[in-house]
């Protein structure tokens, strides 16, 4: 028995292009409900301060190699 399309739900995910938070904000008016990318640390930033957050202080330390 075939199933209708109709019924079957699936995600999108778009990678790579996807570099500030205008894109990511432009693939996701197009149905995108996943993004792949390198630089959500700089997508968070500018999210953060288009709301009027402050930026989050990050301090990494070094400990035994990791």
């Amino acid at each position: 028995m075939r199933l209708p399309i109709a019924s079957l739900t699936f995600q999108v995910k778009a990678a790579g292009g996807v570099r500030d938070l205008d894109a990511l904000l432009a693939v996701r008016d197009l149905g995108v409900t996943r993004c792949g990318a390198s630089r959500t640390a700089e997508m968070m930033g500018q999210a953060r301060k288009r709301l009027g957050l402050p930026a989050i202080e990050v301090e990494a330390t070094h400990a035994s190699g990791y």
